[in-house]
């Protein structure tokens, strides 16, 4: 992992960090990429966390719908730091799931020009320089966003753990989102 070129990447993104919420900054992404991104749950198979599709004129951020809110944010950051790592892409078809495959073909996405990274859980992860630095730049980022008073904007919900909702329900994004709270 280049810890150096990630630093670097993040320290030019200059972005507004008190303004912060996944979907702002992934507008800010978009501008600074001069190209549209598309983010999309899907309900991968178990393994699977999200992948980043790159097309001809449009990416695509695709992430686990059956997962936690808050794990769904990172995922989408995850896939947002190998855009502007600008890490190499590999053909993916084989790798995607047939049901995704069969809707992207359909909407006209010819399948052999598919290209992007795929996020596997525990494969990919563990061994490869390039999803190491993806999750530092996740890391740099997630600091500057509590830094900047923001970390409801990545967390967004309450907890699912009963035990520690006394303890959550008091945090001021509890307040300031109270219909998100899970009880």
């Amino acid at each position: 992992m280049d810890r150096r070129k990630v630093q670097q990447c993040f320290a030019g993104l200059d972005y507004d960090f008190t303004a912060f919420d996944i979907d702002h900054f992934i507008v800010y992404v978009q501008q600074l990429r001069q190209r549209p991104i598309i983010s999309q749950s899907f309900p991968f198979s178990a393994g699977i966390s999200g992948l980043w599709l790159e097309m001809a004129t449009v990416d695509f951020i695709i992430y686990q719908s059956r997962t936690h809110p808050i794990h769904q944010t990172h995922i989408r950051l995850h896939e947002v730091a190998h855009m502007l790592l600008d890490h190499p892409r590999q053909p993916i078809r084989d790798s995607l799931p047939a049901e995704m495959l069969r809707e992207l073909t359909a909407a006209g996405t010819p399948s052999q020009t598919m290209r992007g990274h795929l996020r596997m859980r525990e494969v990919n992860r563990r061994c490869n320089a390039f999803e190491e630095e993806a999750e530092y730049f996740v890391e740099l980022l997630q600091r500057r966003v509590v830094k900047a008073d923001r970390l409801s904007e990545l967390t967004r919900t309450g907890t699912s753990i009963r035990s520690l909702a006394r303890y959550v329900d008091g945090l001021p994004y509890a307040a300031k989102y109270p219909d998100d709270l899970q009880k």
